[in-house]
């Protein structure tokens, strides 16, 4: 009788043992793919803010440039410039 709830014992632990196991390998394989995650989540902010930067100062040399237009004319053409600008520098952001 002892024998066999020593051979219980024995096999519950084996069979814990390995679910212990596959538990920590799981861990593991969750914790790199958040990590991953995480430096690609990390890496989009890091290039959003790259864009909006890019962006406002954009919108800010261009309020320059209206400031100094002379003629109404000039401010037409400036809009025009500075909106195929900014669509080419969005497709190119996408």
């Amino acid at each position: 009788m002892a024998k066999l709830a020593q051979k219980s014992v024995d096999q519950a632990q084996a069979a814990f043992e390995k679910v212990s196991e596959v538990a920590h390998s799981n861990v593991q394989m969750f914790d790199a793919a958040a990590n991953a995650y995480k430096n690609r989540f990390t890496d989009i902010q890091l290039k959003t803010m790259e864009f909006a930067q890019l962006n406002v100062n954009a919108g800010f040399a261009f309020a320059r440039k209206l400031f100094a237009a002379k003629e109404p004319t000039e401010v037409f053409t400036l809009q025009q410039a500075f909106f195929k600008e900014q669509a080419d520098v969005m497709q190119q952001q996408m």
